[in-house]
């Protein structure tokens, strides 16, 4: 099990995995790979992070009241 205080621990990794896959995200937008990016976008708001795109990149943020949907 990970070393730290629990919650800020498994935190720290959950975001780091959040920042991960909207990088990856991000590079199939560049190469206008919808279908990629929508797949992305689409999961992660299964799991309740929602991702907005801004002129200065996506945000993320929690969002359980769309969680499992679909």
């Amino acid at each position: 099990a990970p070393q730290g205080k629990g919650s800020d621990v498994y935190f720290k990794l959950s975001s780091g995995l959040v920042e991960l896959l909207l990088k990856v995200r991000e590079e199939a937008r560049k190469k206008k790979d919808w279908p990629t990016a929508d797949f992305i976008r689409d999961e992660l708001g299964r799991l309740g992070i929602a991702v907005k795109d801004t002129p200065k990149g996506p945000k993320w943020s929690f969002d359980f009241s769309k969680e499992g949907q679909q």
